[in-house]
Protein backbone atom coordinates (compact mmCIF):
# COMPACT_ATOMS: atom_id res chain seq x y z
CA UNK A 1 0.00 0.00 0.00
CA UNK A 2 1.03 3.51 -0.79
CA UNK A 3 1.45 6.73 1.40
CA UNK A 4 -2.10 8.21 2.36
CA UNK A 5 -2.20 12.11 3.14
CA UNK A 6 -2.84 12.76 7.12
CA UNK A 7 -2.74 9.03 7.61
CA UNK A 8 0.92 8.31 6.41
CA UNK A 9 4.03 8.62 9.06
CA UNK A 10 7.97 8.95 8.50
CA UNK A 11 7.83 4.99 9.17
CA UNK A 12 5.91 4.77 6.00
CA UNK A 13 7.73 6.98 3.88
CA UNK A 14 11.09 5.38 4.82
CA UNK A 15 9.58 1.84 4.02
CA UNK A 16 8.09 2.79 0.64
CA UNK A 17 10.72 4.46 -0.48
CA UNK A 18 13.97 2.57 0.92
CA UNK A 19 15.16 5.69 2.60
CA UNK A 20 16.98 6.08 5.74
CA UNK A 21 15.63 9.27 7.25
CA UNK A 22 12.70 12.22 7.02
CA UNK A 23 13.45 15.45 7.36
CA UNK A 24 10.48 17.92 9.03
CA UNK A 25 8.60 19.59 7.31
CA UNK A 26 9.73 18.47 3.96
CA UNK A 27 12.18 15.87 2.86
CA UNK A 28 13.45 15.51 -0.61
CA UNK A 29 14.36 11.94 -2.66
CA UNK A 30 15.60 11.48 -6.04
CA UNK A 31 15.73 8.69 -6.96
CA UNK A 32 15.81 6.61 -9.96
CA UNK A 33 12.38 7.03 -11.88
CA UNK A 34 11.27 9.70 -10.61
CA UNK A 35 11.94 12.44 -7.33
CA UNK A 36 9.42 12.96 -4.59
CA UNK A 37 8.74 15.54 -2.51
CA UNK A 38 7.18 14.38 1.10
CA UNK A 39 5.33 17.44 3.54
CA UNK A 40 4.99 16.59 7.01
CA UNK A 41 2.37 18.06 9.36
CA UNK A 42 3.90 20.08 11.87
CA UNK A 43 3.38 21.82 15.14
CA UNK A 44 3.83 25.22 13.75
CA UNK A 45 3.56 25.57 10.30
CA UNK A 46 4.62 28.09 7.65
CA UNK A 47 2.61 31.22 7.09
CA UNK A 48 1.93 30.13 3.45
CA UNK A 49 0.01 27.04 4.55
CA UNK A 50 -3.42 28.03 4.28
CA UNK A 51 -5.52 24.79 5.59
CA UNK A 52 -4.20 22.96 8.86
CA UNK A 53 -5.08 19.74 9.86
CA UNK A 54 -6.14 18.03 12.97
CA UNK A 55 -3.83 15.10 13.09
CA UNK A 56 -0.66 14.53 15.32
CA UNK A 57 2.29 16.58 13.45
CA UNK A 58 4.63 14.18 11.66
CA UNK A 59 1.74 13.01 9.10
CA UNK A 60 2.22 12.73 5.48
CA UNK A 61 0.79 16.21 4.44
CA UNK A 62 1.15 16.01 0.60
CA UNK A 63 3.31 14.39 -1.79
CA UNK A 64 5.04 15.91 -4.80
CA UNK A 65 6.19 13.28 -7.48
CA UNK A 66 8.03 14.24 -10.26
CA UNK A 67 8.91 12.08 -13.22
CA UNK A 68 11.86 11.75 -15.13
CA UNK A 69 10.14 9.58 -18.27
CA UNK A 70 6.66 11.67 -18.50
CA UNK A 71 3.31 9.67 -19.52
CA UNK A 72 0.28 10.39 -21.40
CA UNK A 73 -2.63 11.57 -19.06
CA UNK A 74 -4.24 8.35 -20.71
CA UNK A 75 -2.46 6.08 -19.16
CA UNK A 76 -2.23 6.98 -15.73
CA UNK A 77 -4.85 5.49 -13.38
CA UNK A 78 -6.86 7.97 -11.76
CA UNK A 79 -9.78 9.96 -13.78
CA UNK A 80 -8.87 13.33 -13.72
CA UNK A 81 -10.81 16.92 -15.00
CA UNK A 82 -9.13 20.37 -16.95
CA UNK A 83 -8.56 22.73 -14.41
CA UNK A 84 -6.67 25.39 -15.84
CA UNK A 85 -4.13 26.23 -18.56
CA UNK A 86 -1.62 26.29 -20.70
CA UNK A 87 0.18 28.60 -18.25
CA UNK A 88 3.80 29.93 -17.80
CA UNK A 89 6.52 29.53 -20.27
CA UNK A 90 5.77 25.93 -21.49
CA UNK A 91 2.52 25.70 -21.51
CA UNK A 92 1.46 23.43 -18.23
CA UNK A 93 -1.97 22.25 -18.43
CA UNK A 94 -3.31 21.41 -14.88
CA UNK A 95 -5.84 18.58 -14.11
CA UNK A 96 -7.32 17.49 -10.75
CA UNK A 97 -9.29 14.67 -8.94
CA UNK A 98 -10.83 16.90 -5.67
CA UNK A 99 -12.47 13.93 -4.30
CA UNK A 100 -9.65 11.90 -4.33
CA UNK A 101 -6.95 15.02 -3.61
CA UNK A 102 -5.22 14.32 -6.68
CA UNK A 103 -3.51 17.10 -8.69
CA UNK A 104 -1.25 16.37 -12.13
CA UNK A 105 0.69 19.13 -14.33
CA UNK A 106 0.68 17.69 -18.08
CA UNK A 107 3.01 19.07 -20.40
CA UNK A 108 2.26 18.12 -24.37
CA UNK A 109 -0.20 15.17 -23.41
CA UNK A 110 2.22 13.94 -21.34
CA UNK A 111 2.34 14.46 -17.13
CA UNK A 112 4.93 16.08 -15.64
CA UNK A 113 4.33 16.01 -12.10
CA UNK A 114 1.58 14.50 -9.40
CA UNK A 115 0.56 15.87 -6.35
CA UNK A 116 -1.36 13.77 -3.65
CA UNK A 117 -2.79 15.39 -1.09
CA UNK A 118 -5.83 15.34 1.77
CA UNK A 119 -9.15 13.98 0.48
CA UNK A 120 -12.10 16.44 -0.25
CA UNK A 121 -13.06 14.52 2.04
CA UNK A 122 -10.54 14.24 4.64
CA UNK A 123 -10.20 18.32 4.38
CA UNK A 124 -13.76 18.89 5.06
CA UNK A 125 -13.65 16.24 8.46
CA UNK A 126 -10.03 17.53 9.23
CA UNK A 127 -9.36 20.92 7.61
CA UNK A 128 -9.42 24.16 9.50
CA UNK A 129 -7.91 27.76 8.50
CA UNK A 130 -4.86 27.70 10.09
CA UNK A 131 -3.99 30.46 12.77
CA UNK A 132 -1.12 32.37 13.13
CA UNK A 133 0.22 34.97 16.04
CA UNK A 134 -0.80 38.82 14.52
CA UNK A 135 1.82 40.59 13.78
CA UNK A 136 1.36 43.45 16.67
CA UNK A 137 2.23 46.83 15.68
CA UNK A 138 5.63 48.33 17.77
CA UNK A 139 4.46 49.69 20.57
CA UNK A 140 5.50 53.36 20.53
CA UNK A 141 7.26 55.05 24.45
CA UNK A 142 5.01 58.08 24.50
CA UNK A 143 7.72 60.92 23.99
CA UNK A 144 8.01 64.02 25.90
CA UNK A 145 7.91 67.05 23.52
CA UNK A 146 9.38 69.83 24.26
CA UNK A 147 8.07 73.12 23.54
CA UNK A 148 9.86 74.15 20.27
CA UNK A 149 9.59 76.73 18.08
CA UNK A 150 9.73 76.26 14.25
CA UNK A 151 11.49 79.50 13.86
CA UNK A 152 14.42 80.10 12.97
CA UNK A 153 16.28 82.07 15.56
CA UNK A 154 18.27 83.58 12.72
CA UNK A 155 18.23 86.57 11.66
Amino acid sequence: MGLIPLESTCDDVRRIFHVDTCTYPQSVYLLKQYSVIVNFTVEKPDTSVKLCFRVPRGRVRSIIVSFNKRFSLEQFEYKLKYVRGPYGDIGTIEYENKELGIRANVLNGEISSVVFEPTASQSKELGYQCEYPSKSKKQISPVKHRNVSRKSSRK
